[in-house]
């Protein structure tokens, strides 16, 4: 039985608060599709798990992996959810597209107003470094002053070699989640990653992502020292923000996983082989 404190009913959302009511999987592929389609629709992909984990219980509901991480901190714990929206469009700037956020959740933790942004991966790159973004622009790209901004608005600090490893995505992703709490009057936003793991992921993938975000977050003031575990919360802060990127507003990161054995549900088996040098299996995915 779904608890009636996760339960969303008929609320989650398409694209925006407003827009079409999804309450199937294939009203999710429909309505708010990965970027690449059903090409990126498969299971144990992370597109597909994360629409998976919000109707496991055959109706629309906040993943428990959610509610256990909300109730880590004081100022979260007792979050109930009112709308999700998938595949949200968040504007960062005037150059450019928006961002897509896999998930926005907002709800409320007392009388405190929270939006969560969910970013899902299972071993998919935090797209590119902040470096293969600026490689080969044309001379008239807005995209090195859009970095720069974000650099700025987000670690007060210039874009310089030392930055241009981190993983573009995390900072793009930071942003966009203090730019929308604000929009919405939320008195917190919260960064949520959610990684899928099982057999068919490249667990050297999956480390390399744990440390790409370890980078990121060890990068932002405030968080310098921090360490961000499965199931856990940093500390609220602000960001030193710009014309965009508001400075007064709380924002947190946290991490959940979801374990996916490759028996659970209807999901069709991916074939199997077994590399001999790396001396573990290996999934077609």
């Amino acid at each position: 039985m779904t608890s009636k404190r996760n339960n969303l009913s008929d609320l989650i959302r398409a694209k925006t608060i407003t827009g079409e009511i999804i309450r199937s999987l294939d009203d999710w592929l429909r309505l708010a599709p990965p970027r690449q389609g059903e090409a990126h629709w498969r299971d144990f992909r992370s597109a597909k798990e994360l629409a998976q984990s919000w109707l496991r219980n055959g109706e629309p509901a906040m993943p428990i992996e959610y509610a256990e991480l909300l109730r880590s901190h004081r100022d979260t714990r007792s979050f109930k959810p009112t709308v999700g929206i998938a595949e949200m469009e968040i504007r960062i700037d005037e150059f450019g597209g928006p961002r897509n956020s896999d998930m926005v959740v907002i709800g409320k933790s007392g009388r405190s107003k929270i939006l969560l942004a969910v970013e899902a991966k299972a071993d998919e790159e935090f797209a590119k470094t902040i470096a293969d973004e600026l490689r080969g622009l044309p001379p008239n790209s807005n995209k090195p002053e859009r970095v720069a901004r974000l650099a700025a608005g987000v670690l007060n600090r210039e874009l310089d070699p030392s930055l241009t490893s981190l993983r573009y995505q995390l900072l793009h992703a930071l942003a966009a989640t203090a730019i929308e709490a604000k929009s919405h009057q939320a008195e917190l936003g919260i960064l949520l990653i959610q990684e899928f793991i099982s057999l068919s992921v490249d667990f050297e993938k999956v480390t390399q992502n744990a440390s790409d975000l370890k980078a990121f977050v060890q990068t932002v003031p405030g968080w310098t020292d921090a360490d961000l575990s499965i199931g856990t919360l940093l500390p609220p802060i602000t960001l030193n923000g710009n014309r965009y990127i508001p400075d007064d507003q709380l924002v947190m990161i946290g991490k959940v996983r979801t374990l996916l054995p490759l028996t659970l549900g209807n999901r069709q088996l991916p074939p199997f082989g077994f590399d001999k040098k790396r001396r573990q299996f290996l999934v077609d995915v």
